[in-house]
């Protein structure tokens, strides 16, 4: 199973507020921060995720 530092959940956390201006909590950044640590794990093809943030 792929793990994630609480650093690299914020800088992903930080970067989803500005780049496409989403508002995810952090626990929902988590799949978009485990991407670029993990990316040769996940087979070939697109990646969705979701960023659940309702309450931010």
């Amino acid at each position: 199973m792929p793990t994630v530092d609480e650093e690299t959940i914020t800088v992903a956390a930080d970067l989803l507020h500005t780049s496409p201006a989403e508002r995810a909590e952090p626990s929902g950044t988590v799949a978009a921060a485990a991407h670029p640590l993990h990316r040769d794990a996940l087979p070939p093809g697109p990646v969705t995720a979701v960023l659940p943030g309702g309450n931010v």
